[in-house]
Order: C-alpha cells, then sequence, then structure tokens
C-alpha cells in the first residue's frame, strides 16, 4: 500500500485505464464476431441455393430497370424502383429486357399478384413446364393507369447453373 495519496490516486487511474481498455477490447472482439456470423449466415444462405445470387441479380432487373416493368416518370426524369407499370407487365416486354439467346441462361415465370387477387402470368421464352427449382416474392406497387396498389410479384426459376 502506497502511503502517499497522490501515487494511491495514479494507481487507481492507470487501473482504471487497463480496466476500460481490456472491456472495450473484449466488448469490440465479441461485436466482431457476432457481425461476422450475422453476415455469413445471410450470404451463406443466398449461397446455399445454387445460383441464388445471380438469381437475386437478375431479379432486381425486372424492379429496378425502366427497361422492364419499373414505372418511369417522365416529368420527373426517374424510375420508381419497386413500382411496376401494369400496362408494361407483358411476355414481349419481358424477353425484350431479358434476352435467352443462351439456352444455359435461368428461365423465369412471374406473376404479379395484386390485393384483389388478381393474378397476370408471364414467362421468358425459354420456360419449360410448371417445375421450378426457386420461388420468391417480393412486395411491389402496381401502377395501373396512375392507381396505385400494393401486389406481390412471384418469381419461379428454372435452370439454375
Amino acid at each position: 500500500m502506497l502511503k502517499n495519496k497522490k501515487a494511491q490516486e495514479t494507481s487507481r487511474s492507470a487501473e482504471k485505464v487497463i480496466f476500460w481498455a481490456i472491456g472495450v477490447g473484449a466488448i469490440g472482439t465479441i461485436l466482431f464476431f457476432a457481425f461476422y456470423y450475422v453476415m455469413g449466415s445471410y450470404a451463406s444462405k443466398e449461397m446455399a441455393t445454387v445460383g441464388g445470387l445471380e438469381t437475386e441479380i437478375l431479379v432486381q432487373r425486372f424492379l429496378e430497370s425502366p427497361k422492364c416493368f419499373t414505372y418511369f416518370d417522365a416529368e420527373l426524369q426517374r424510375p420508381f424502383p419497386g413500382m411496376i407499370l401494369a400496362s408494361r407487365f407483358t411476355e414481349k416486354n419481358l424477353n425484350s429486357c431479358y434476352s435467352v439467346e443462351n439456352k444455359k441462361m435461368p428461365a423465369f415465370s412471374l406473376a404479379l399478384r395484386n390485393d384483389a387477387k388478381e393474378t397476370a402470368y408471364i414467362n421468358t421464352l425459354n420456360w419449360a413446364g410448371a417445375d421450378f427449382n426457386i420461388k420468391k416474392e417480393y412486395p411491389v406497387l402496381i401502377n395501373n393507369e396512375g392507381n396505385i396498389k400494393r401486389g406481390i410479384l412471384v418469381v419461379k426459376v428454372q435452370n439454375y447453373r
């Protein structure tokens, strides 16, 4: 035990700094591994389905590209990702925005369903039959001549690699 009061205070300050440094280091390490685990499990879940990442990227084309189904406001000169223009949801438009010249490309069957349970179905040129390997649903907004309603885009995929 130190007899000098100032020496005791300095010793306690050093102990506090060491305590906090170890504590912050331990918490930082725990947070790092927790983040690594969460991100790793998400990525592995997407990659677990063969072609899952490729499919996800291709579906984003349907949801975000004005060349496909996305509503484009001419006045604002911008697309509205996630909002599908009902008049553009056609097989002709699908096959023009997603070329399947290569037969190894995934085939898609899309269904657009609104709250009233009305559904429109379209397929890419290389879609063959009713069997599919991956099925996902995406919430969207449907713009039908200015009337905007909630809907679901159901995506079925064949021929993934």
